[in-house]
């Protein structure tokens, strides 16, 4: 609608400079800028439209959530990798790797991975998830055979 308020000033400006300066070459001239304000409008439109369809990281959200993996994993003595963060609908979805040491159990890995997914959580409520994978240190620099290219 405001396309239409700027498509209509652009033709009422127009109108008003052929009549004061009897210059013709007004009309076209606004005509043009009309049209490339309808086809800007027009290209924002698709993208936000596209991006309800599409996947896309949000760099905002993504740095907060890394800044907030920097620190939990640094406040536990653990470490993190393969990063990923996508913006999907409504939906922010967080995932990564935490590496603990090997002679950590499972039960207190767990423990605290719950804790790092829920701090990152409150960041992405409420329709965000956050998926974590955990593994010990010996085999933080392993390539999984189902990751070869």
């Amino acid at each position: 609608m405001l396309t239409d308020v700027w498509s209509s000033a652009a033709v009422l400006v127009a109108l008003f400079l052929v009549k004061a300066t009897g210059w013709v070459w007004w009309d076209p001239i606004a005509a043009i800028f009309a049209a490339l304000n309808i086809f800007r409008v027009g290209l924002k439109l698709i993208r936000e439209s596209l991006r309800g369809l599409l996947d896309e990281a949000d760099p905002i959200i993504e740095q907060q959530a890394l800044d907030i993996l920097d620190q939990e994993t640094s406040s536990r003595n653990l470490a993190y990798h393969n990063f990923r963060h996508r913006h999907s609908g409504r939906s922010h979805w967080v995932e990564f790797h935490l590496v603990f040491p090997d002679d950590m159990t499972v039960e207190k890995a767990h423990h605290e991975a719950t804790e790092i997914e829920a701090t990152v959580a409150k960041l992405i409520a409420p329709e965000g998830r956050v998926i974590t994978h955990l593994e010990p240190r010996s085999s933080e620099q392993r390539i999984e055979t189902w990751e070869k290219p």
